[in-house]
């Protein structure tokens, strides 16, 4: 499994449980994973998203 890494204060949008989420590398795109439910979401670049008719939030993943 790629490296995972939990997002503090996130709220997973399945069991709303909090400090459970992560995100990782898949297919070089990035995942979006909740560590108690399983709920999965991958998070397509905005660029081929239209916002407004998805009804989603970017998130941009910052590199330390």
């Amino acid at each position: 499994m790629p490296k995972r890494r939990f997002i503090a204060g996130a709220e997973c949008p399945s069991c709303k449980a909090l400090d459970t989420v992560f995100v990782y590398l898949d297919s070089r795109l990035p995942t979006f994973e909740c560590a108690k439910c399983g709920h999965k979401e991958v998070l397509v670049p905005s660029e081929t998203v239209d916002e407004k008719q998805a009804n989603v939030d970017v998130v941009k993943i910052i590199e330390p």
